[in-house]
């Protein structure tokens, strides 16, 4: 039993279950890069990471780079689907433009109709995990699409801008802006809005779920450069629009690129105007020392190191780092207790003794680290089908607000 509570506690340290935060890079935790512990260091030297897009996603490369070249300490190699190491953090680089149409405009289709494209993201998924390398976390790199080119005739009546952007690979005209939702088809006239980025990328997480793939997937926001006016303020709008969906699920992930440039390392929020019948709106712009000389995926170099060292500390907390610890020391949790539990009929039955306390969600993992399920709890008891579940050692994790409690189950 010792040897068994023993790999309990490895396991716990090394798959962020004891994570009591939702994880979500913004300017808030750049500076914290510095504050990761040895051990998650090392963790993140295991990791493959990929933020395919265009010539913005660049930025997060060279990025990374001239962090290691500032301190060592974060060593990391740029190629393509690189073999599993343990001496430095791999980050995918792909060679080509990866647009829209492969990350999510496929999914304004109707299924049985969508083009080949939608298969680009999983197949990469599914042919790294295949060849023993997975890809441990992924996100789009987004450009300019979200607001360049062109826009809708007709203003939003709820939020007074005309929608800006482009699309490719859409089941309309690449010609026409794009809203929020499907219900702005009606002044677009494009069935891709940013509700179809939303639920492809909601698409990868089920698709890795549903294969036992170990990637994360990340939402994303995009660019914050050139373009100001009313183009710059609707994408400030379609930023808030992911940030408030992520934030309505704990387990959501987000690397807010806008945020993070928008600020510089003092702490000073940058911001321009934009002024439509009367009314003037302010939102958050890249700072000057972020844009810098633009040769860096359109930003410069300070952008870009602020970018890596978000990359590291989003990193290190997917793997396990609770963000304020700063030795490998366990955070305080408590194991084990709190709730009892039966098997019958295939189901795993989990009474909790003190049903309020866990106002959170339930995960079941192996031992190895393979999550199998998340869900709400949704009152007492859990029924949990294991007939789904191959025979072996489980850790099903209760996580409410003040508590985290694990029991280890034999299916």
């Amino acid at each position: 039993m010792r040897h068994l509570s023993l790999l309990i506690t490895l396991f716990l340290l090394t798959s962020g279950l004891i994570s009591q935060s939702q994880i979500i890079a913004d300017h808030t935790i750049v500076a914290d890069y510095d504050k990761i512990p040895p051990h998650y260091i090392n963790e993140v030297k295991k990791m493959m990471v990929s933020f395919p897009g265009a010539s913005h996603s660049t930025a997060y490369r060279v990025g990374l780079n001239l962090l290691e070249s500032q301190d060592p300490t974060y060593q990391v190699n740029i190629a393509y689907e690189e073999a599993y190491t343990t001496a430095y953090l791999r980050c995918n680089n792909i060679g080509r433009d990866f647009l829209d149409d492969e990350w999510y405009s496929w999914f304004a289709w109707p299924e049985g109709e969508r083009p080949e494209a939608a298969n680009s993201v999983k197949d990469m998924i599914k042919r790294n995990y295949d060849n023993n390398r997975p890809i441990s976390v992924i996100g789009y790199g987004w450009c300019w699409i979200m607001m360049s080119s062109y826009h809708s005739r007709e203003y939003d009546p709820e939020h007074k801008v005309r929608w800006w952007g482009s699309t490719r690979g859409g089941p309309d005209a690449g010609t026409l802006g794009w809203g929020l939702n499907a219900e702005d088809f009606a002044i677009t006239g494009n069935r891709v809005s940013l509700e179809t980025y939303l639920n492809a990328t909601l698409d990868y997480v089920s698709y890795c779920t549903a294969n036992n793939y170990p990637t994360k997937i990340a939402f994303t926001t995009g660019p914050v450069d050139k373009y100001t006016g009313e183009q710059a303020y609707q994408a400030y709008i379609k930023h808030e629009h992911i940030r408030n969906f992520v934030k309505e699920d704990p387990t959501r992930l987000l690397f807010d690129y806008a945020d993070i440039l928008c600020y510089d390392d003092n702490g000073q929020l940058n911001t321009e105007t934009w002024t439509y019948d009367g009314v003037t709106y302010t939102f958050p712009f890249i700072t000057d020392t972020n844009l810098g000389d633009k040769s860096v995926g359109h930003i410069g170099t300070a952008g870009a190191l602020r970018l890596a060292k978000a990359t590291w500390w989003f990193l290190a907390r997917i793997a396990g780092w609770d963000g304020e610890t700063t030795t490998s020391e366990l955070p305080t949790t408590q194991s084990d207790i709190g709730f009892s539990n039966y098997q019958q009929n295939q189901q795993l039955v989990i009474d909790l003794d003190t049903p309020l306390v866990y106002n959170g969600q339930y995960t079941v993992h192996s031992i190895l680290g393979t999550r199998y399920e998340t869900a709400k709890i949704n009152g007492t008891p859990i029924i949990i089908n294991t007939g789904r579940y191959p025979p072996g050692v489980y850790i099903v994790t209760l996580s409410g607000i003040k508590t985290t409690h694990f029991k280890v189950v034999v299916m």
